[in-house]
C-alpha cells in the first residue's frame, strides 16, 4: 500500500468508528425519547380516537344547546380532556402528561427533565418548582394527579 492509500484507509476506518460510536451514544443517551413503530402507531390510534370523541361531543353539545330559533354557541377551548383515572406524575409519559388541562408538549417535557434531574415528585406541590407552572395551574392539576 502507498502512504496516501495508507491514509485514506486510516480516515476512512475512522469515519466508521466514530459513527458507530455516536450511534451507540445517541442510542444509550435518548432511548426514552426514541419511539418505535408500533408505540407511535398505538399512540397516533389513541390520539385520533379522542379527537373523534371531541367532535362528536362538540356535535352533540351544540345539538342540545339549540333553543327555537336561537344557537348558543360553545367554546370547546374551555372545556379540556380528562384522562380516566388521575395521572402519576411519578410513572407518567409526555403523552399522558399532555392530556392534563394546561400542559402542553412543552410543559409535559419539562416536567420530565425535572423529574430525571430531581428524582420523583415527593408531593404535589412540588410541581410549582418546574418552570411554567403556577399556583393557578397547580390547582387545576392538584385533583387530576397523583405522586
Amino acid at each position: 500500500m502507498t502512504p496516501q492509500e495508507k491514509l485514506i484507509f486510516k480516515f476512512l476506518l475512522t469515519v466508521l468508528i466514530v459513527g458507530l460510536v455516536t450511534g451507540f451514544v445517541r442510542r444509550e443517551w435518548f432511548s426514552d425519547t426514541l419511539l418505535d413503530m408500533e408505540e407511535a402507531s398505538k399512540m397516533a390510534g389513541e390520539i385520533e380516537a379522542i379527537v373523534t370523541n371531541i367532535k362528536n361531543e362538540k356535535i352533540n353539545l351544540k345539538d342540545e344547546m339549540v333553543q327555537g330559533n336561537e344557537k348558543t354557541e360553545i367554546n370547546v377551548k374551555d372545556s379540556s380532556i380528562i384522562p380516566a383515572g388521575k395521572v402519576n406524575l411519578n410513572t407518567s409519559t409526555k403523552t399522558e402528561l399532555m392530556l392534563l388541562p394546561s400542559i402542553g408538549p412543552a410543559l409535559a417535557e419539562r416536567i420530565l427533565i425535572y423529574r430525571q434531574d430531581y428524582g420523583f415528585f415527593q408531593s404535589i406541590d412540588d410541581l410549582l418548582k418546574v418552570k411554567g407552572i403556577g399556583k393557578k395551574t397547580l390547582e387545576r392539576l392538584r385533583d387530576l394527579v397523583t405522586i
